[in-house]
């Protein structure tokens, strides 16, 4: 299926979980909370997301957080106040198959870097989870 920019648009769907959507709403403030609720309206019922491959990007594992996120994909959350991307939110999801069908687990919504629009000395003192923390916990809870 080709997008508005001509490009192909992969389509999964999304499997959330009521435990995972409820960690990344608990440490967000309420703009968070607003970004994730309308990320998820719109993958529509039942959850599927439509992206351009390209704004799919593998997540790294990262040895200073010490996340680890093998298997997963983020991708970036238009901002909801102008709706153009690139934003600061981003969903975590874990690349799975289901009956030999390509199927997302949601794992995390969150700020890729919270605190990183804050002045340096106020950073680490309002600093929350990363997007990738809270998708490193949600996988430790799946093993």
């Amino acid at each position: 299926m080709a997008g508005s920019s001509g490009r192909a648009s992969l389509q999964a769907p999304v499997r959330i979980t009521d435990g995972s959507w409820a960690a990344s709403l608990a440490h967000g403030t309420p703009a968070d909370r607003k970004a994730a609720e309308a990320w998820r309206a719109g993958l529509g019922d039942p959850p599927t997301l439509r992206v351009d491959p390209v704004t799919l990007r593998t997540c790294r594992d990262d040895e200073d957080s010490g996340t680890q996120l093998t298997g997963c994909v983020k991708t970036y959350v238009p901002d909801i106040r102008t709706g153009s991307p690139p934003s600061r939110w981003r969903a975590v999801l874990l690349v799975t198959k289901a009956n030999g069908t390509l199927l997302l687990d949601f794992l995390a919504f969150g700020k890729g870097h919270p605190g990183s629009d804050l002045p340096p000395g106020q950073r680490h003192a309002h600093q929350r989870p990363s997007v990738y923390q809270l998708a490193h916990d949600a996988l430790q809870r799946l093993s």
